[in-house]
């Protein structure tokens, strides 16, 4: 299993996360930044190494 410290991020700026994690939100108008907590979330929870 493969970690990214998190304050690494901008280091993977095509890094992309997987739609179907976040299936209930609009994504054309989401801010990431402000619902940052959701999106690590359900990475941690549900995603895979590519999210």
């Amino acid at each position: 299993m493969n970690f990214i410290y998190l304050g690494d991020y901008k280091k993977y700026p095509d890094a992309k996360v997987n739609p179907t994690l976040l299936w209930e939100y609009d994504l054309s108008d989401f801010d990431f930044q402000q619902m940052r907590n959701i999106v690590v979330q359900r990475v941690i929870g549900r995603g895979c190494s590519n999210d």
